[in-house]
């Protein structure tokens, strides 16, 4: 079954939307536990955009939490309150991962800065945990 997730960027003016797909369980290999993580290449200075995030399906989780990092100097979560400086952790249970994460821009130079994900904790319906890999930073660029 298709599990796609769609995502957009707003500039401050009620610009643009920018629809983002996020691979569905299909797609990965059987017994590989994957997160993915996407978002849009190019945001304007005070806009305001999320990041997607997927998880394969070849194994249910009972609970866990995501870690996320971002540059506080250039990015505040929306919704979500920080843990620390740069960081903010989105817990979930019964199988339900994070959809996704929204940043507004708040840094006040153009300039690229990346959304990471720093760990995931997840266990198993047994209690055991999992091993999960872990995917490359969203880089996005910021412009005037």
């Amino acid at each position: 079954q298709a599990n796609a997730l769609a995502m957009a960027v707003t500039d401050k003016s009620g610009g643009s939307d920018v629809s983002i797909g996020v691979p569905s369980a299909d797609t990965m290999p059987m017994g590989l536990l994957a997160v993915t993580l996407q978002g849009p290449g190019v945001v304007p200075l005070g806009g305001d955009f999320a990041v997607a995030i997927g998880m394969s399906a070849a194994v249910q989780s009972r609970a866990g939490q995501l870690t996320l990092g971002y540059d506080p100097k250039m990015l505040e979560p929306v919704g979500v309150k920080p843990i620390s400086p740069g960081v903010v952790k989105l817990p979930f249970e019964g199988g339900a991962v994070p959809r996704g994460a929204r940043f507004q821009v708040i840094g006040t130079a153009p300039g690229r800065t990346n959304v990471t994900v720093q760990d995931v904790e997840m266990i198993d319906s047994g209690g055991f945990a999992l091993s999960v890999d872990l995917p490359a930073p969203v880089s996005v660029e910021v412009k005037p």
